[in-house]
């Protein structure tokens, strides 16, 4: 509701805060793939990137972590870094 209200650095900060908050096993994932949405709708493509990243880190698999590797590799190729998206995806596939 924040970000409809155009307040996205609000929403970024919640969303945040809920990231340090909320365990994975509770869709913290969720939290993970708003926050790098926000993030890139607000200009910070890198940010929301590392946001990702940082993610992938944190949450097991069993936990979706799947879709932060999905999101992530779609905004390393929106930025045009498709190496760097392939590279994860190899590795998680071992």
């Amino acid at each position: 509701m924040l970000a409809r209200d155009g307040d996205l650095k609000g929403a970024i900060e919640l969303l945040r805060e809920g990231i340090g908050k909320i365990r994975p096993e509770f869709s913290q994932s969720s939290l993970y793939q708003q926050c790098g949405e926000m993030l890139a709708r607000d200009g910070d493509l890198k940010g929301a990137i590392e946001l990702l990243r940082e993610g992938i880190g944190k949450i097991r698999p069993e936990h979706n972590q799947f879709s932060l590797y999905q999101q992530c590799g779609e905004m390393l190729a929106r930025d045009g870094d498709l190496k760097g998206w392939i590279s994860p995806l190899r590795l998680w596939g071992r």
